[in-house]
């Protein structure tokens, strides 16, 4: 056995449960000399409190505890463990956190939370409901974004997001609002001005490209001159 600074461990080297013969782990107040022996429940149980902290404190899982004792990781010795960590208090070995942890406000329901900052999975919201009501309606939708901004041209795959911001979700000429596509009026795909956007049914989208355009196309152009 070693000792450090005096202190003499109170338990003999043969209820050391280690795998490696004189494999020795450093520590803030002694070092001990592992040995191959598997420990039994009976072992963990009655281990000694000061030892067993170090053997936590030595890792930074539980799996690695269970493996620096030699132990199966399954139910029975987990429990046997857990029941071990609550009754010592012991703790883990921190791990070196490549980010550092923060605390943020939800900008929803307004409660604290903590992330790690500039993580590239960095929280925005406390939880997957308010994560939900952020990014997925109003103004918070990144399609919105786009197509709200003053200083921003939307580009043509986002004509649907602009059609429905500036126009009611229903086909203009039958006012079916179940499926409404939307035509681009003078056939240029970028052109994602309002006024060329018009909200039509799959039906009657069909009637204008074809060759009873003249059934639809009036009620095209009224709804065209109900925008100006």
């Amino acid at each position: 056995m070693v000792s450090v600074a005096g202190f003499e461990p109170a338990y003999a080297e043969a209820s050391l449960p280690k795998r490696v013969n004189n494999l020795v782990i450093p520590h803030t107040d002694y070092q001990i000399t592992l040995k191959e022996t598997q420990m039994t429940k009976q072992e963990i149980i009655s281990m000694d409190d000061l030892q067993f902290k170090m053997y936590a404190l030595s890792c930074t899982s539980k799996l690695e505890l269970h493996n620096i004792l030699n132990i199966p990781y399954n139910g029975k010795y987990s429990k046997i463990i857990n029941a071990k960590f609550r009754h010592t208090n012991a703790t883990l070995k921190l791990k070196d956190l490549k980010y550092d942890t923060i605390t943020k406000l939800c900008p929803v329901c307004g409660e604290s939370f903590t992330t790690q900052k500039d993580h590239p999975r960095e929280k925005t919201t406390c939880s997957y409901a308010c994560s939900n009501t952020h990014f997925r309606s109003g103004i918070n939708h990144p399609n919105h974004q786009i197509a709200m901004s003053n200083n921003t041209t939307p580009s043509s795959n986002n004509y649907q997001t602009i059609c429905f911001h500036y126009h009611k979700y229903e086909c203009c000429v039958c006012g079916e609002s179940r499926i409404v596509e939307v035509h681009h009026f003078d056939h240029d795909h970028n052109n994602v001005n309002p006024n060329n956007l018009i909200p039509l049914c799959p039906t009657c989208h069909q009637l204008y490209h074809s060759n009873y355009r003249n059934d639809v196309l009036p009620c095209i152009l009224q709804f065209i001159s109900s925008l100006k």
